[in-house]
């Protein structure tokens, strides 16, 4: 069992692969010489880097091509790689892999964003599938996560019998089963670790799915979770979760509890806008703009003759507000799931938090009609106001360019783009209260002194 992954900067990911076997792990370093006497070995064998309809991309000046795969034995093969489902293509990778003895081969015909896969990078989503779990499940449930998280319809793709599985019985024991209000838990015992396959028997009625110690996830929950993953095969429940090794239990209801969604849709909005979004050299962009907003604001408030107290009160704002979005690190940094790639803690975005907000409340004070002030809690929320405006058009404009004319539909959903909308309208409701409530304060007297 072989997990490859090249380098990915971004996520924090150093090119390697990792041999599975036995029980023990062994790294080995990702070249085409490596690659490839692994794949002689394989059974079963993920990569994760670019690709193309005819390529694999190992490193910079490295590319796996159609000529490079070795005869296979019946192994089952799967990358989280742009475009390499091409069965039209010339040289189809994909159908290279079978034709030269793979079983299996599963990948995306277009071009996905990486982190939506559940397993992706080292947790093998195929290794456990069992008779009554196999691959083509697994496939039918990442195409869920990939729908909540960039793809407008599915096209993560399976070329190979779908009934292959890896194991001839599930990778754990069913201890108890018990009807609770409503709903049914299901404990088992003895699971390995990674991404654990669970088929519910009857299960499909249930709209909500809780697995203690791991997460939850509902029949309508819009955006990506890379906890758990679940999909309806006719009366059953198929599941997929991560899982740290050992006992867990799987609890049922017929729906989600109103006000945890509704929450549950905000926090993945925060950990999205808030985290992930600061990847990539996210946070060093937000952190350039408030170096800008500073030229403006300084320039306003010369003009207007701010006074020392203005200024502290603006001061005392974007520190309040960057001690805020550090706590929310702290809170949600090792629990977010809107995504399966690592996601660090960037100190540039708690300085361009400050930034903004003190800018805004700065640039609030001097405003003299709701335009200026409407302004200023733009600027404040540009961490937020920013990559909506620019995600949404980027993918609509991709779509529109791309993706229509040549497949008569859209390829990318809009989610990525609504998640930090939806933040935009949360923080200028905040930023707006609080901002007026500073400029109250300054703007009152102090009470003069009565004799007595």
């Amino acid at each position: 069992v072989v997990a490859a992954n090249a380098e990915n900067p971004s996520a924090g990911i150093a090119a390697g692969i990792h041999v599975f076997e036995g029980g023990e792990e062994r790294g080995l370093p990702l070249t085409m010489d490596t690659f490839v006497d692994t794949l002689r070995q394989a059974d079963y064998l993920t990569f994760t880097g670019h690709g193309g309809a005819s390529y694999l991309g190992l490193a910079e000046h490295t590319t796996l091509r159609p000529d490079h795969i070795p005869s296979l034995g019946p192994a089952v093969i799967a990358t989280g790689s742009c475009n390499t489902f091409r069965l039209w293509s010339e040289d189809s990778l994909a159908l290279t892999f079978v034709s030269q003895g793979a079983a299996a081969y599963a990948g995306f015909a277009y071009s996905p964003n990486e982190g939506y896969l559940i397993g992706e990078f080292d947790g093998l989503s195929m290794r456990y599938t069992w008779p009554e779990f196999p691959i083509g499940h697994v496939v039918q449930v990442q195409n869920r996560g990939i729908l909540q998280g960039f793809a407008a319809f599915p096209y993560y793709f399976l070329l190979g019998d779908p009934r292959i599985a890896l194991g001839s019985e599930p990778p754990y024991q069913l201890v108890d089963a018990e009807a609770t209000g409503g709903g049914q838990t299901l404990r088992y015992t003895e699971a390995p670790a990674g991404v654990i396959p669970v088929r519910v028997a009857g299960g499909a009625g249930y709209d909500f799915v809780e697995i203690p110690g791991v997460g939850r996830t509902w029949a309508g929950e819009p955006f990506y979770n890379g906890r758990v993953q679940m999909a309806d095969l006719g009366d059953d429940k198929l599941i997929l979760f991560e899982h740290g090794g050992g006992d867990f239990s799987v609890a049922l209801r017929r729906h989600p509890p109103a006000a945890w969604a509704a929450a549950d849709v905000v926090v993945d909005a925060l950990d999205t806008t808030l985290l992930f979004l600061q990847e990539g050299g996210g946070a060093t962009i937000f952190l350039v703009a408030g170096l800008l907003a500073l030229l403006p604001a300084a320039w306003v408030a010369r003009r207007r003759g701010l006074s020392g107290r203005h200024l502290a009160a603006a001061l005392s704002i974007g520190l309040g507000f960057a001690a805020l979005h550090g706590l929310y690190i702290l809170a949600r940094l090792e629990r977010l799931t809107i995504t399966s790639k690592p996601v660090h803690f960037h100190p540039a975005s708690l300085a361009a938090t400050f930034l903004l907000t003190g800018c805004g409340a700065l640039l609030y004070l001097c405003a003299r009609s709701w335009r200026g002030r409407g302004l200023a809690v733009v600027v404040a929320a540009l961490g937020s106001f920013g990559p909506a405006i620019a995600l949404l058009g980027l993918f609509a404009l991709a779509n529109q360019v791309f993706t229509v004319p040549r497949l008569g539909v859209p390829l990318w959903n809009n989610h990525l783009g609504l998640q930090p909308l939806l933040v935009f309208v949360l923080e200028a409701s905040l930023f707006a209260l609080a901002f007026a409530g500073m400029n109250k304060v300054v703007q009152s007297k102090p009470k003069e002194a009565t004799n007595v």
